[in-house]
């Protein structure tokens, strides 16, 4: 391919890179008590930005450089999985898949249905993860998803390629 059909793709990734790191740096400040940065991430999240829900989520799961809240947290991760964020689809998986309660007496999600639809819609967005645990639970065959020792050897193959 010719260098000059090449360079707009190498800037529209570059872009995306550089927009990614900057919230997760962002988010990394928040973390520390950074007043402005959490000010800064809390406008992208203004302005749809799915990379920016996910690291305000994070914030908010963790209750660093913001108040604890879960309930939040999951707000904010279903804004951004719906956008097409594979990270914060896996981690909706995570939060449906869990049978625990949340530290601070909020009430805990666990729903196995709600868990395999994220999993399945983050290995198919690419989530490599994803594609593990799914790949690991139609080999055991456990928590809803059928025991299928093709299904799980193709997951395990396909997340070797990307």
């Amino acid at each position: 391919m010719k260098a000059q059909y090449c360079l707009p793709y190498l800037l529209i990734l570059t872009q995306t890179l550089m927009a990614q790191t900057s919230v997760e740096l962002l988010a990394t400040r928040a973390r520390a008590g950074d007043k402005a940065a959490l000010v800064a991430i809390e406008r992208a999240v203004a302005l749809r930005d799915d990379q920016a829900m996910y690291e305000l989520g994070r914030l908010y799961d963790s209750g660093n450089g913001v108040s604890l809240s879960h309930t939040r947290a999951r707000k904010l991760y279903e804004m951004s999985a719906e956008m097409g964020n594979p990270i914060a689809m896996f981690q909706l998986f995570i939060l449906y898949d869990t049978d625990a309660y949340w530290p601070n007496g909020e009430p805990h999600p666990m729903d196995w249905t709600k868990a395999r639809e994220w999993l399945l819609k983050a290995a198919n967005a690419g989530c490599i993860n994803a594609m593990r645990v799914l790949s690991a639970r139609h080999y055991r065959g456990i928590n809803g998803v059928k025991n299928d020792q093709s299904m799980a050897y193709i997951w395990s193959c396909v997340h070797l390629f990307l």
